[in-house]
């Protein structure tokens, strides 16, 4: 009796033990592209002690290989200023530009990206109203293209 006693406890206490090593813990939430793709701009401007203007609209810039960068556009009363801070490497040939474009496809051309704190920087102010064009591009470009080719980031204001 005693016995049978001690094997009934012992698996009890087995089948107590068992149950509590299977309890889940919570899993953790995937975070979204989004969130990761500003997480890893932010990170990138701290890095490299750069401060975007205050309240400037933002659009965070993502593409392959972590590519990362921020693009700002600033609206004042007879002008547009459009900037573009990324991290991307030094690109095997050509050159990087950047690009807005519009839900049509035309294009704005900000410029050439140049090496600066870090990163690649370009910087444009229009007296034009581009305040359509939502779309940020950065491509690679052999020559002064009229269109980017593949965008090597992207993101949308």
């Amino acid at each position: 009796m005693k016995r049978s006693r001690n094997l009934f406890l012992i698996g009890v206490l087995a089948v107590g033990l068992g149950l509590a090593g299977c309890r889940r813990q919570p899993a953790e939430e995937p975070v979204p592209a989004e969130e990761q793709a500003v997480e890893e701009a932010n990170r990138f401007l701290s890095e490299q002690g750069i401060t975007l203007p205050e309240g400037a609209e933002r659009a965070y810039l993502s593409g392959e290989e972590g590519n990362r960068g921020v693009a700002t556009r600033e609206m004042g009363d007879n002008q547009q200023t459009y900037s573009i801070v990324a991290d991307l490497a030094a690109p095997l040939s050509g050159v990087y530009y950047g690009w807005l474009r519009n839900s049509q496809g035309a294009v704005q051309n900000l410029g050439v990206l140049v090496a600066q704190k870090g990163g690649y920087v370009v910087e444009r102010t229009t007296a034009e109203d581009w305040s359509t064009y939502a779309e940020v591009v950065v491509s690679q470009e052999e020559a002064r293209p009229a269109q980017p080719s593949e965008a090597v980031l992207g993101g949308s204001f």
